[in-house]
């Protein structure tokens, strides 16, 4: 997992920003997410992509076969948790980025595209909790005597064990793996809506300056020790919502 650091504002600095909201590029790099640390360029961007299709491939080539080795197990598991780390990575870069300015259609583009590739992952994974829980005890304890790594899944197999009333039939959790696009549409809607589209009146701060009131610098508002700005802001925000 990456963390990426960023630091908060002084109070000074603070009230200069919600006076005149300055655009993304004035703002001191201190302030930024480093999204390079996550992916350097767009070469990288697509080389994560690539990757992650083909170990989508490589995971589907093996649908059936679970039970067959303990190599062939562990190749599963193995590729499961190397696509999985490589499409967070991507993911989170992709949305962050988006976030950055919502409006940027490069940032959109990238983001429909990572919402399409994340219903093949799931989908290249949906058959694989199914499959194991379809391995005898005893073969699934042949199998990790005989091949260590193996045993690095153990709270994993007793986890799955423990859920295995909920866990659906094969069939059944690659539809739900398929409709997962669809299923987040609404949300993805309002996240447009809401971060691009939305603009809100202005407030009086802790100076008595008139401000710019956003949904980033909402929460300092709501820290004034001057109850009046508290309420002001908290009324503008959720009145301009009910408008909407």
């Amino acid at each position: 997992m990456v963390y990426i650091a960023y630091l908060t504002p002084t109070k000074k600095e603070f009230t200069n920003m919600t006076n005149n909201l300055p655009k993304r590029n004035d703002i001191e790099g201190k302030y930024k997410w480093q999204l390079t640390d996550l992916i350097g360029d767009e070469g990288v961007w697509q080389a994560y992509y690539d990757d992650i299709l083909a170990l989508c491939e490589h995971l589907l080539s093996l649908q059936g076969q679970l039970k067959e080795s303990a190599q062939t197990l562990y190749d599963c598991l193995d590729t499961r948790d190397r696509l999985e780390m490589k499409f967070s990575r991507l993911y989170a870069f992709s949305f962050m980025r988006l976030h950055l300015d919502t409006k940027d259609s490069i940032s959109q583009e990238a983001t429909e595209k990572i919402d399409a590739l994340q219903v093949n992952v799931m989908s290249a994974m949906a058959y694989i909790e199914p499959e194991l829980l379809s391995i005898e005890p005893d073969l699934l304890d042949t199998y990790k005597q005989s091949l260590d790594q193996l045993n690095l899944y153990n709270h994993y197999f007793n986890d799955l064990l423990r859920q295995k009333a909920h866990i659906l039939p094969k069939e059944q959790e690659m539809l739900l793996a398929g409709l997962s696009d669809f299923a987040g549409s609404p949300s993805k809607i309002f996240s447009m809506f809401n971060d691009a589209d939305m603009t809100f009146p202005d407030v009086i701060d802790d100076q008595g300056n008139k401000s710019m009131l956003t949904k980033g610098n909402f929460s300092k508002y709501l820290e004034s020790p001057k109850p009046e700005v508290r309420r002001t802001a908290f009324q503008t925000l959720y009145a301009t919502y009910k408008k909407k």
